[in-house]
């Protein structure tokens, strides 16, 4: 009878120790999953902007060539704004790839 009890406790322990694994098992995998979308979400930031950038940088040049054929002043005015915006949102890149490799650190651990 004392050794059923035994048994059974033994048994009782290692089910738990189970649990407790498989507990600590699916926190890893949600973290690392809310970790690889977080990275998927940066980069998809990353790339409209990289769009946002190119499209200003293009439309800016549009704007400084038509202004060499008309002459018209303004339009230079709108390019440099255009330029600017441009720069601004480049930065904002260059910052988002720094998000992006530390993410990558964190899940790479």
């Amino acid at each position: 009878m004392v050794v059923a009890a035994q048994n059974a406790r033994a048994r009782y322990t290692n089910y738990l120790a189970q649990q407790k694994e498989e507990q600590e098992a699916e926190k890893r995998n949600k973290k690392r999953k809310e970790e690889t979308d977080a990275i998927h979400e940066l980069e998809g930031k990353h790339k409209r902007l990289k769009t946002d950038v190119s499209s200003l940088l293009s439309t800016s040049k549009e704007l400084y060539e038509k202004c060499e054929k008309s002459g018209e002043l303004p339009l230079v005015m709108k390019a440099s704004a255009l330029r600017r915006r441009a720069e601004e949102k480049q930065q904002e890149v260059e910052v988002l790839d720094r998000e992006i490799a530390e993410h990558l650190l964190t899940t790479k651990q």
